[in-house]
């Protein structure tokens, strides 16, 4: 029998996973500031922002997508949430996108797309797009990577948090665990990315788990030398990693928790270009667009 739980039920072990992590977090010199609410988005068709990208190639440009049920296709916008083009992932198809993300490859702006959604866990197989970003956000992209995958249990996994690791070349997983598993750790994967092959298969190994509930986004900051992950509910959390170090390694430490504005469901989080700087959107329309600064206190010393 699956357990149901009720919203503020959810909300207390939420709550309370969140806490155990506060209790023992590690210390960071970097500061979160005051989120600024910078606009809304306002193109009707972004229905369920799930994924969220920095633009590499247009300056304040961002990108977004639905969740499951729309075509491959990626909306533009700028830094107060007004349109700025529609773009079709041409050679993608759109079963379940979850998140995207960009970055630079041999010094070209790529973004990524992740169809990796299995609310029912019936699915068991997956896959990851890369293309280049569009000259203009208006103009169509073509599929250049295409990887699909597998799990390494062999089992289906529900993943909304992805993000391309730059110091390694791959991508990471974190798992959502249902809402009656709250209380269990979110397991990490790690995915392998052969840039030279346009078609691959490969199998996402697990590499450790964070105490962090129903994650719903992901990104790695574009030096890869921390990412960020939130949940509907509450807080963010910080994940940091040391120069040399794994993520294997890296994700044994507490977590960094970091309180964030509200939002009504939050899947989707993304660095700026600098990594000086976190956005925010909800699945929920209106759907607000966020800033959140980020300073190195070391540099006020």
């Amino acid at each position: 029998m699956m357990l149901r739980l009720a919203p503020m039920m959810i909300a207390i072990l939420v709550a309370t996973s969140i806490d155990s992590a506060l209790s023992s977090e590690p210390s960071s010199n970097l500061q979160y500031g005051t989120p600024k609410l910078l606009g809304t988005l306002k193109n009707d068709k972004i229905t369920e922002s799930s994924g969220l990208a920095a633009s590499n190639r247009h300056p304040n440009i961002f990108w977004t997508h639905n969740d499951s049920g729309d075509k491959p296709r990626l909306f533009a916008f700028d830094r107060s949430g007004k349109h700025a083009g529609t773009s079709a992932l041409r050679g993608a198809q759109a079963i379940d996108w979850e998140d995207m993300g960009t970055f630079r490859y041999q010094d070209r702006p790529f973004l990524f797309v992740a169809d990796t959604g299995c609310n029912d866990l019936k699915r068991r197989n997956y896959t990851l797009y890369t293309a280049l970003e569009p000259k203009t956000p208006k103009k169509d992209t073509q599929v250049v990577h295409r990887i699909d995958f597998s799990y390494a249990d062999k089992r289906a996994h529900n993943c909304e948090a992805v993000a391309y690791d730059p110091r390694d070349n791959q991508f990471l997983l974190i798992e959502k665990r249902k809402h009656h598993q709250v209380l269990f750790p979110s397991p990490v994967w790690q995915l392998n990315w052969d840039p030279t092959q346009r078609t691959q298969t490969q199998i996402a190994q697990r590499i450790g788990e964070i105490r962090f509930p129903i994650v719903t986004g992901l990104d790695l900051a574009p030096d890869g030398s921390r990412g960020f992950a939130i949940t509907y509910l509450g807080n963010g959390a910080e994940l940091q990693r040391r120069a040399g170090e794994s993520w294997q390694t890296a994700l044994q430490r507490p977590l960094r928790t970091i309180a964030l504005p509200p939002r009504k469901q939050g899947e989707a989080v993304c660095y700026g270009n600098d990594g000086k700087t976190l956005f925010l959107t909800s699945e929920k329309k209106p759907s607000p667009f966020y800033m959140v600064p980020i300073t190195n206190n070391t540099q006020n010393r």
